[in-house]
This record gives C-alpha cells, sequence and structure tokens, in this order.
C-alpha cells in the first residue's frame, strides 16, 4: 500500500481562531480518503479532540510536542501543511498565522483560511489553497483536490516560497520598518 498523502498541522492549543474542530471534523470525513493528518502541538484540551477524533475514525498521528527542528522538518515531508486560520472568529478575519509564513517560507503548499489578512497576497491555486474559514466542506474539498492535483503542488509551493520572500521575510519587513525606525 502506497504511503498516505500527508497533511501537517500544529498548534499551541484550542484557541477559537485557529479553528482546531474544523481540521478534527475534516479528518474525520476524510478517514477513508488515502489521507494521513500529522497534528502536533496544544495542551489536554488539544490532546482529548484529537484522541476523540482518532476514536470517530481519523487517520491523525499526534505528537503533543515537537522540537522547531522536528517541526520543520515534518512539515517539509509533508505533500500539504494547514496554515489557517480556519476558525472564522473577529481576529481570525484579520491575522495571517505563523505557521503560515513557516509553511510558505519551507515552500510547501498551503492551506490559508480567506479573510481581510490574506486577500491581498494570497491567490488560490497560485501560491496556495485558500479557503472560507468555519467551512468544513470547503477545506475537505481543497484537501481532495490536492490529493488529486499532486503534480500542481510544487508549483504552487514555489510561487508560496516567492511571496514569502517579497512579502513577509525579515529582510522585507527590515526595509519596510528601516524609515520609521531611522525617524525615531
Amino acid at each position: 500500500k502506497a504511503d498516505p498523502f500527508q497533511i501537517f498541522y500544529y498548534s499551541t492549543g484550542m484557541q477559537p481562531l485557529h479553528g482546531i474542530p474544523v481540521v478534527l471534523e475534516v479528518a474525520e470525513r476524510l478517514q477513508d480518503d488515502p489521507v494521513q493528518f500529522v497534528l502536533a502541538g496544544g495542551k489536554l484540551p488539544m490532546k482529548q479532540a484529537v484522541h476523540q477524533a482518532q476514536k470517530n475514525g481519523a487517520n491523525i498521528r499526534y505528537e503533543s510536542w515537537m522540537n522547531i527542528e522536528d517541526l520543520a522538518e515534518t512539515m517539509r515531508a509533508s505533500q500539504l501543511s494547514l496554515g489557517g486560520p480556519f476558525g472564522g472568529t473577529r481576529q481570525a478575519r484579520n491575522v495571517v498565522t505563523g505557521k503560515t509564513y513557516q509553511s510558505l517560507a519551507c515552500q510547501v503548499a498551503t492551506v490559508v483560511g480567506s479573510g481581510e489578512a490574506t486577500e491581498v497576497h494570497f491567490v488560490d491555486k497560485v501560491n496556495c489553497l485558500m479557503v472560507p474559514q468555519g467551512d468544513a466542506d470547503a477545506l475537505a474539498e481543497a484537501i481532495r483536490w490536492a490529493v488529486s492535483n499532486q503534480a500542481q503542488l510544487p508549483t504552487i509551493a514555489a510561487a508560496g516560497r516567492v511571496l514569502f520572500e517579497k512579502e513577509f521575510s525579515a529582510t522585507t519587513i527590515g526595509r519596510l520598518l528601516r524609515p520609521l525606525v531611522d525617524s525615531l
């Protein structure tokens, strides 16, 4: 049997903006698909939620803790990374998560939750896969699209890396902040 399509997600916990319940619902829905979710992080509530999803049939490999080197290695070994956010909260619609930036920097095809913060730079099936937040149907559909279109993922991942370098890298942020710092 071929290795399953690996989907990586990590979180520090069950904050509403991340949308862990949406991710776990999708993992349960896709239990008969050739995918495996690799989830890392979180405290006891997340661990309990993940174990419940596993009991419900979700194909999840769970690590309660991963050091940063292993996190990056696992992310790079995955075919898809869930950057999010998926919570649909007011805060979620106005942020780009750190894991999204990290996924882009690692040149992994990344699923991003749409919102005010993502509408300018992120383009579905160009530099990411974009889904409405809080929508398990859309997230499951995006994952199934990725599984069926694996040959397109390296191009999307490469465009995501270019986006990271152009708009979000430390060099770019430094260049943007330099005039402000100099004015002080």
